[in-house]
């Protein structure tokens, strides 16, 4: 097995152990990259969605250059429908939707290998027979989370499908429909109002109206002909097609969202499983009996035991960080749609331009909730659950008495203490955010208007979705602005109260969190003192040699192996002998470590002190244990290059 480490310059060093079994280097990295060929696909077919786009365009060109002809132009107005008939039936019916369609195929196939890699990657993990490894705060649910967005990417999965393949194919008509002559393209009324796909007078596709446009001009009937082509061009493209192309593009990115964090989540496995040690490494004390002099093992907690869980902490506490941008971003986002369908409303826009901004700003919010609102949550459950792993700790070492200075306990826990309830108060502001975006909608709503029990942004959003459903092009446009003012001001307070965590800012006079700077910038700050009192103050705890007739035999697990150091992994362990050797044979130096202590890599000196020249070396591990056993890894090669 070989690894690369940096030792202030580059070192690579080759280890092999004999009769050891050790973990792959990096499972993880496979599925991960099984994740970013998924992003990739779903990127080829928002691509294809562009290309989808322009043709929509093109054809709206050509059915309004058809529109307006008389005798004299009725040749080229044909050819113009004939051109748009083309596009739609050759480019996008027969190459955009089945390329997409492909696409889709292989996504399918992919999300199943997925699914597959990652029910593996937990039995790797967690063995269903065996213990899980590694024991880091948090593991359990990282998993739940992956299972969760896995389920949410599958019914966003076959909602597109059907949504591509059955709505926008259908509204767009199959390109060998049979002849249509006959069928009215025009509304019962007066041909103004949006089309109705529940009247089976109206037409339900493109085609349909197109065939229409074209026989009214064969008949010389150019106002019909063109009252078909604004329904065609004017109305039913962009009134019915043109916001299922914008739905399946909200689809892709929910899709995309759910997939990066995904991979957010594998790679937080992966940097938490290399950082942190296996749970068998364990430092052992004895503790006597005064009766008869019994000696048993007690588990008590090393240096680098803390040290690791203020290091998983860290990363916890980072973690909070990108899922609180997140949702700073979100709510940006939704502001500025909001403020765009106020901007339209009061120029006039149609009731279909308006929805799809509302209903995007929808969107939003729900992924806002859904994912990143909730992993912030979790990861303020697991922050508080280090915490108190770290707490156990601290308090076991100072009931032992490996703090040297008894007051440190103290601090140490009363910094801990405050961490903890600013974590708590924390949890309470979340839940703030989220009661104010949406608490709930109960059955038999009534408008926000007339009892005013509107309370959250979602209630807001659907009072004004609900009126622009009900009124169509005749929507009452104050009404509207009143609604996406006050979903507006609501978004303001939920700001508030996030730039209150992030930043240290609008925390209100008896907030807890009034006058510091920030949770994640206060948390680290606490983190840091923390750590340097925990280094001054923890005596370095030894494992000692078991007494005879209680010996644990040798078992040689692993090395690990991180950047800086080298550790054996097992039980039985007495200590281990690295040998380093020129190409001639000539011994260049020798380092031992008393039980499973680390070997810090810049520790391989020559016997002058001078660190070693560049060069290709030898070198062996022997493994001693309390039992008299020994064990030697086979030579392998040590490259050092500076």
């Amino acid at each position: 097995m070989k690894k690369v480490f940096a030792v202030g310059l580059l070192v690579v060093f080759a280890l092999g152990m004999a009769a050891t079994t050790v973990l792959a280097a990096d499972p993880v990295a496979p599925v991960i990259n099984q994740v970013k060929s998924l992003k990739q696909k779903w990127v080829e077919i928002t691509l294809l969605l562009g290309d989808l786009n322009g043709y929509l365009y093109e054809m709206q060109n050509e059915l309004e250059e058809a529109s307006g002809a008389d005798e004299s132009t009725k040749l080229a107005a044909l050819n113009h429908i004939r051109a748009a008939r083309t596009i739609k039936d050759l480019f996008i019916l027969n190459v955009v939707i089945p390329e997409i369609q492909g696409w889709i195929t292989d996504i399918n196939a992919e999300m199943e290998e997925l699914g597959d890699s990652l029910d593996g990657l937990k039995d790797t993990f967690c063995p269903p027979d065996g213990e899980c490894l590694p024991k880091f705060p948090g593991y359990s649910r990282v998993f739940v989370r992956i299972n969760q967005k896995m389920t949410t990417i599958g019914t966003i999965f076959d909602d597109f499908s059907g949504e591509l393949g059955t709505d926008l194919t259908g509204a767009l008509g199959e390109a060998d429909a049979d002849n249509t002559t006959g069928e009215t393209c025009l509304d019962p009324t007066d041909g103004s109002t949006p089309l109705d796909q529940d009247d089976p007078t109206d037409p339900e596709t493109l085609n349909e109206c197109i065939d229409l446009a074209e026989g009214f001009l064969l008949d010389d009937d150019f106002g019909s002909a063109d009252l078909a082509l604004e329904r065609a061009g004017t109305q039913l493209i962009p009134d019915m097609i043109e916001p299922m192309k914008q739905l399946l593009l909200r689809k892709l990115r929910q899709v995309q969202i759910e997939l990066t964090s995904i991979e957010r989540e594998l790679k937080r496995l992966q940097r938490v499983k290399i950082k942190r040690r296996p749970a068998e490494e364990i430092t052992q004390v004895q503790s006597a009996s005064l009766a008869g002099g019994f000696v048993a093992l007690q588990t008590l907690p090393s240096l680098k035991d803390v040290l690791d869980e203020i290091k998983g902490l860290r990363i916890l506490t980072k973690d909070a960080e990108y899922y609180l941008h997140d949702i700073d971003d979100e709510l940006d986002f939704i502001l500025d749609l909001l403020a765009q369908a106020k901007a339209e409303i009061e120029t006039g826009a149609t009731a279909s331009e308006v929805k799809t901004l509302i209903d995007l700003a929808i969107e939003k919010k729900e992924l806002t909730l859904l994912v990143d609102l909730f992993s912030l949550e979790a990861t303020i459950d697991e922050m508080i659950d280090q915490k108190a792993a770290l707490e156990a700790k601290i308090e076991a070492l100072c009931a032992a008495g490996k703090i040297k200075n008894p007051k440190s306990c103290f601090r140490i826990l009363d910094e801990l203490a405050q961490i903890n309830a600013k974590l708590t108060f924390v949890k309470g502001v979340i839940a703030f955010i989220s009661d104010k975006l949406d608490n709930g909608r109960p059955d038999g709503f009534p408008p926000c208007e007339t009892t005013d029990p509107c309370d959250d942004v979602d209630d807001w959003l659907l009072d004004a979705m609900d009126e622009l459903e009900t009124a169509g092009y005749d929507y009452d446009a104050e009404r509207i602005i009143v609604d996406i003012i006050n979903a507006m001001d609501l978004i303001h307070e939920a700001m508030a109260k996030k730039d209150c965590i992030l930043l240290g800012l609008s925390c209100p006079v008896e907030s807890e969190l009034r006058g510091f700077k920030g949770l994640i910038k206060w948390i680290l700050t606490e983190l840091r003192f923390v750590e340097k009192l925990v280094r001054k103050e923890v005596r370095v705890v030894i494992q000692p040699r078991p007494r005879s007739g209680e010996l644990e035999p040798l078992a040689v697990q692993a090395i690990e192996a991180t950047t800086r150091e080298l550790r054996v992994l097992g039980t039985g362990i007495a200590g281990f002998t690295v040998q380093v050797y020129g190409l001639n044979g000539q011994l260049v130096v020798t380092r031992e470590v008393e039980g499973s202590s680390a070997l810090r890599l810049e520790e391989l000196r020559a016997g002058n002190g001078a660190p070693l020249a560049n060069g290709v070396y030898l070198y062996v591990v022997q493994v001693r244990g309390y039992d008299g056993q020994v064990i030697q890894s086979q030579i392998n090669k040590l490259v050092i290059l500076r």
